[in-house]
């Protein structure tokens, strides 16, 4: 049995359907208190958090802020952005220093850094396996994803993305702060035996696999038309896109009006054409933004997603992997027609 197989398939939340009965977000984020049966709320399943719930929890004690901003092209500015003003009670992590291990040609420019050194900079920051994380930054989700998505491969599940970024937080008037917040750092995060982190990403060897016809799944690339289609790139070496991919741009997940994430409604519009009992991986450049449309799929019901860690970089660092240039063709390995190109 191939990875794709197996490995995520454990009963995740919902289906592609959706299902009003669930629980408001908010309330699986924060679980409502016992009923008279005793009963208590999911927690696992609130992926995206509508900022006036985080408004009304600001004070909570259970609750940490991470702020995520990053820029590719000035490393440096999310954390200048952060000492301006940030999110009261938000503390600062870091893409590359706190979530990314040095870039490598063959695990591209963005790797997964150590766990155990994750875990350490996580009770650095405060975070512990007890109460909520909700992730913001100004890019739609993009960087925040990625922290989020690597805390539910520890087995935090009670960590979330802002629906909205930074700036459109403040321009509702919501508060900001330039002052640093006062917490105390945590042991490092507790890493369970139990849980593999790896289970959430596929390696390059499992894309092969899937190029190959020799597993089972879809294929996202989570990047811009324009470099997924081979028209342009700025960043890698070489221009287009793994073969048989679809392109569903992380971009296409937000309301392009409010800036905020869809709903899971939307988000089933977003990936129509796939089907939510096959596999799905995602990608994008580097392993960054691909992670925002993989919380998306599981927002929207998919129960297996992964997300291929080294994405295009390391894919572009072997020069024996092939590349596709153009739409992804029927049967070429993805499942052609998603409507997102």
């Amino acid at each position: 049995m191939c990875a794709f197989d197996r490995g995520l398939r454990r009963g995740a939340p919902g289906t592609a359907g959706g299902d009003p009965a669930r629980p408001a977000l908010a309330d699986r984020l924060w679980p409502a208190k016992k009923n008279g049966k005793g009963a208590i709320r999911t927690v696992a399943e609130a992926f995206f958090v509508p900022p006036e719930d985080v408004l009304a929890r600001l004070e909570a004690p259970d609750l940490v802020l991470l702020d995520a901003r990053f820029d590719l092209l000035d490393p440096a500015a999310g954390r200048r952005a952060y000492e301006r003003e940030h999110l009261p009670g938000a503390r600062y992590i870091d893409l590359e220093r706190d979530a990314s291990a040095p870039p490598d040609p063959r695990a591209g420019r963005h790797p997964l850094p150590p766990w155990p050194a994750f875990a350490a900079r996580l009770g650095d920051l405060g975070v512990g396996p007890d109460g909520a994380v909700v992730v913001y930054d100004d890019h739609g989700g993009g960087f925040a994803g990625r922290i989020v998505w690597m805390l539910r491969a520890i087995g935090h599940e009670r960590a979330a993305v802002l629906s909205v970024p930074f700036s459109v937080w403040k321009a509702r008037g919501y508060p900001t702060t330039a002052e640093r917040p006062v917490f105390r750092p945590k042991p490092p995060y507790p890493l369970s035996a139990a849980v593999r982190p790896e289970a959430g990403f596929a390696t390059t060897d499992d894309i092969r696999r899937l190029v190959a016809g020799e597993a089972f799944g879809v294929l996202i690339d989570a990047r811009d038309p324009e470099r997924y289609l081979g028209l342009s790139e700025p960043i890698d070496p070489v221009a287009g896109h793994i073969p048989g991919a679809l392109n569903v741009p992380y971009a296409a997940l937000r309301d392009p009006d409010t800036g905020e994430i869809a709903a899971p409604e939307r988000l089933q519009d977003v990936f129509r054409g796939l089907p939510a009992d096959r596999p799905a991986v995602v990608y994008c450049g580097s392993g960054v933004t691909s992670a925002i449309v993989a919380l998306a799929l599981r927002a929207a019901g998919w129960a297996d997603v992964r997300v291929y860690a080294g994405s295009y970089s390391a894919w572009v660092g072997d020069p024996l992997n092939p590349i596709a240039r153009g739409a992804a063709a029927p049967g070429s390995g993805g499942i052609a027609g998603g409507g997102n190109t």
